[in-house]
């Protein structure tokens, strides 16, 4: 159940003081209309948190940053896209020949060679999951002489061959774990992402209903501090026609005005704090940068606190602490952290080995007048290579691998001290905010017996006040005792509702509870 009328405990002092006025004493009217016309915006609790998750422009913000850990998932599985390339060259070749061509055939007087050349190759090459790569390719040339070069036996002359080969590390990129490691360390921090703006969703949610609560108990506020300040006006009223009837003295007709110059001048003030904090509130619901906002618009809470007091929240123990671990996300982004360091320092101590890969390859060649002369020859699989062997590669001092290595086993241990860090944090404010419930509590049933006892005293000092032996200043002081009895009754029912909101963050619970699902990217 929940008090739709706030003013049903402001509205005791205005009431009385109203009834029991003399009669002919005029009530001044309370300067509280603004002084422009502001259109309002009655919200509801239960709208504040799937608002600013829609219309935040900082959250919006945030929701690109899995969108980014996705791209770099991407990234990393290009490593694993086959290869193509392609050359293709041309050129001439001129050479002097020392012997006599004449010898062999060649005109008189033309000791050079000239080549003309045209080669190309292609070559496709593919790296496994395992580590190995698969390579396969053609290359091709043709050969035109001339000069001198009229010994050669065939011109022109045209050579290719078809090659496939393979490439199997056995120390420094051997093995899936660390072939796979850039995509896993990628998939983790994509997870790390999408749990940091779960846990940021949550955060947006507990800030948007804490700054509705806060505007709430604020304009409760300015509704006590306007009750006060009708009260102070009779009682400036009552204290000006006790003096014109010979009953009272100049010095309570200062006295009353003085108080009510105060309660004004804490009207201005908390006027000024309704408005902030209606533009906090905007801020997450209803930007201003929006293109149909109107500046002027106001918001007014509709919710009011609970009446009735809720059932305490149990102590936290170990399983409850360890129940709100797993659902918190700023938890398991941590954890999610750790598992993606741990990727990076496996593929860095690979990185420190030597490099010792088995290769195999082999090629079919053929040469002839032409293309098709030279396939029937490659064809025919009589000019053929193969071989299979060893290579290694030993960088000298090896810093740079050592240095990666150091990095990442810090940045591992950075990320462990992280997630103790975030499960530290997460059980120290899952038990501050059983704490403040409990205390919140407490506080609502201590401040409604001052306000029981205070109500009593106001009217009591009224009674006198009747009576002539009381005065309005001294009214005024009891009034002010009432006053923020009632603000202070209010204020720990406000707080008590800001301290439920802020145990259900801390356990993980308040999208939950509030039936919220964080919006995704969609452009």
């Amino acid at each position: 159940m929940r008090l739709t009328a706030l003013t049903l405990l402001i509205a005791l002092p205005a009431v009385a003081l109203a009834q029991d006025a003399p009669d002919g004493s005029a009530t001044p009217a309370a300067p509280d209309a603004p002084p422009v016309a502001r259109r309002a915006l009655a919200l509801r609790l239960a709208d504040v948190g799937r608002l600013a998750l829609e219309r935040s422009p900082r959250f919006r913000a945030r929701l690109l940053d899995p969108e980014i850990a996705r791209t770099r998932e991407m990234e990393s599985l290009g490593e694993f896209d086959p290869l193509f390339g392609a050359r293709v060259t041309g050129g001439v070749e001129r050479t002097e020949v020392f012997f006599s061509p004449t010898a062999f055939g060649a005109a008189a007087g033309d000791p050079f060679l000239t080549e003309d050349r045209v080669g190309g190759a292609a070559s496709l090459a593919a790296v496994q999951e395992w580590g190995g790569v698969f390579t396969l390719g053609y290359d091709a040339s043709s050969r035109d002489r001339r000069g001198a070069a009229s010994i050669s036996t065939l011109s022109p002359r045209f050579d290719g061959a078809l090659s496939m080969g393979y490439t199997h590390p056995l120390l420094r990129g051997a093995g899936r774990d660390v072939r796979l490691s850039h995509y896993r360390e990628a998939m983790r921090a994509t997870l790390q992402s999408e749990e940091a703006l779960s846990r940021e969703a949550e955060l947006t949610v507990l800030e948007a209903e804490t700054t509705y609560w806060d505007l709430v108990n604020a304009r409760a506020d300015l509704d006590v501090i306007r009750a006060s300040i009708r009260l102070a006006e009779e009682l400036l009223a009552v204290a000006r026609a006790r003096v014109e009837a010979g009953r009272g003295i100049p010095v309570d007709v200062s006295e009353a005005a003085a108080g009510l110059a105060r309660r004004q001048g804490e009207r201005i003030e908390i006027e000024t704090r309704v408005r902030n904090l209606s533009d906090r509130l905007r801020e997450l619901v209803l930007p201003f940068e929006s293109e149909d906002a109107d500046l002027d618009t106001v918001i007014e809470p509709v919710d009011a606190p609970l009446v009735e007091l809720p059932e305490p929240p149990p102590s936290p123990d170990r399983a409850a602490l360890e129940e709100a671990a797993v659902r918190r996300g700023d938890v398991r982004a941590a954890v999610a952290g750790v598992e993606a360091a741990e990727q990076a320092v496996l593929r860095a101590r690979n990185e420190e080995e030597i490099e010792l890969n088995a290769v195999v390859g082999g090629a079919l060649r053929g040469h002839g007048s032409g293309f098709s002369a030279t396939s029937r020859h490659q064809a025919d699989r009589e000019t053929y290579l193969w071989e299979a062997g060893l290579e290694v590669s030993v960088p000298l001092g090896n810093v740079a691998a050592e240095a990666r290595l150091l990095r990442a086993q810090h940045e591992l241990r950075r990320a462990e001290r992280e997630l103790a860090a975030a499960r530290n944090t997460l059980m120290r404010e899952v038990r501050e905010a059983v704490r403040n419930v409990l205390a919140a509590m407490e506080r609502i049933e201590a401040a409604r017996r001052e306000r029981d006892a205070t109500t009593e005293q106001l009217e009591a000092e009224r009674s006198r006040l009747e009576k002539g032996r009381s005065t309005p200043f001294q009214v005024l002081e009891v009034e002010e005792d009432h006053s923020r009895a009632v603000a202070g009754e209010i204020g720990a029912r406000v707080e008590l509702e800001k301290a439920r909101v802020a145990l259900s963050a801390a356990r993980g619970r308040l999208l939950e509870e509030r039936a919220i699902v964080p919006p995704v990217e969609t452009e």
